[in-house]
């Protein structure tokens, strides 16, 4: 599915919840995520290939986790990113297909997520672990829609709460967290 996908660093997180909740919405309930993102073998940030990751999500830490294969790949001449999700029942088996289709281990991205749907656009409230606090806003690209235009209503949506456009985080938290990866290797190499 081709989604139009916006995101914002967020300074002042009781400051936006205060303004969505004054607009009649709340999120759901904080649900923990851990993203272990596989990357082709060889991968470089210039070329656009796909990467996988194997989500666990802990809704309720007295039930079994839930698992998630995802494939994400951003498609630059539209400007929309692929998704493609399908639920996973044995974990380790998954990793070492992924593992066997040339895909490496590179990343973790540990979050606390919050959940909002209004209408056609999902909102999340992202707490990740060594990046801060994000919210994204996602909209399906359907037949005839102008993803431009999509885009600029998402922002809108933002705007009404406080969060303009010098707030844009546009790399992926995935991408985030390897440039830190890589500046911290580079700091002890100093």
């Amino acid at each position: 599915m081709k989604k139009v996908i916006v995101k914002a660093k967020i300074k002042n997180k009781v400051d936006f919840i205060k303004r969505l909740t004054d607009t009649g919405h709340d999120f759901g309930r904080v649900i923990f995520q851990n993203d272990r993102v596989f990357l082709p073998r060889g991968y470089q940030p210039s070329r656009n290939l796909p990467k996988l990751m194997i989500r666990t999500e802990i809704i309720d830490p007295k039930r079994k986790p839930w698992y998630q294969l995802i494939q994400k790949r951003h498609i630059q001449s539209e400007n929309v990113d692929l998704i493609h999700e399908t639920p996973v029942l044995n974990y380790s088996e998954t990793a070492h297909i992924v593992q066997q289709l040339g895909f490496e281990m590179k990343v973790e991205v540990l979050r606390n997520r919050q959940k909002l749907q209004v209408e056609d656009t999902t909102f999340y409230l992202d707490d990740v672990e060594k990046l801060g606090t994000f919210i994204k806003l996602e909209r399906e690209v359907k037949k005839g829609d102008n993803p431009d235009a999509i885009r600029q209503e998402l922002w809108d949506v933002l705007e009404v709460l406080g969060i303009d456009k010098t707030a844009n985080s546009p790399e992926n938290y995935t991408a985030q967290l390897l440039r830190k990866k890589e500046k911290s290797k580079k700091d002890r190499k100093s």
